[in-house]
């Protein structure tokens, strides 16, 4: 658990330091922001924790301490956009999944977005994947994802699927 949260915070401060202009960030102005990404800790101890994913140097003409992403974590950053890119379509399957199991087909926004990294969805899902599938999902409001159709292929486990071939296999042998 101590992992996820740590891993969590890290993300947070990468978030903050890639929406700088210059690609970095001073620690002064990281440490003012230590409460906003959820940092109980002094946040050059937590930086110094993870040498691996945030470069810590003195800034050559400012000559404070700065902090930014080591290329390590980019390429790594990268990679996951990449593989999320490939499972869109098991992803948006798994959305229909869920939708379907609902009470009323609907999901609310909030909560997936509470769940969108064990689900694989990347953090700009609403502009950058619901649109591509309006066949599939729609935007009901703002607060609320619909199924547009349901698809009976996805409402038959996998277990069941397999069953049903041993059995049939079984009568046939």
């Amino acid at each position: 658990m101590v992992q996820l949260r740590n891993l969590r915070l890290a993300l947070a401060v990468r978030e903050l330091i890639s929406q700088q202009r210059n690609g970095y960030a001073s620690l002064q102005l990281l440490s003012k922001w230590r409460h906003e990404v959820g940092s109980n800790i002094e946040i050059g101890v937590f930086l110094k924790k993870y040498p691996h994913i945030f470069q810590i140097y003195v800034h050559p003409v400012k000559r404070n301490h700065c902090c930014k992403i080591t290329q390590k974590m980019t390429n790594l950053i990268a990679e996951e956009e990449a593989v999320i890119r490939e499972n869109e379509t098991n992803i948006v399957q798994l959305l229909k999944k869920l939708l379907m199991i609902s009470t009323n087909g609907t999901l609310n926004m909030h909560a997936l977005w509470q769940v969108r990294r064990e689900l694989g969805l990347p953090d700009d899902y609403r502009s950058s994947m619901l649109p591509k599938y309006p066949h599939d999902l729609y935007l009901e409001s703002p607060d609320t994802l619909s199924l547009v159709s349901r698809d009976d292929e996805l409402a038959v486990a996998k277990i069941e699927e397999w069953r049903n071939k041993e059995y049939t296999e079984k009568m046939a042998s």
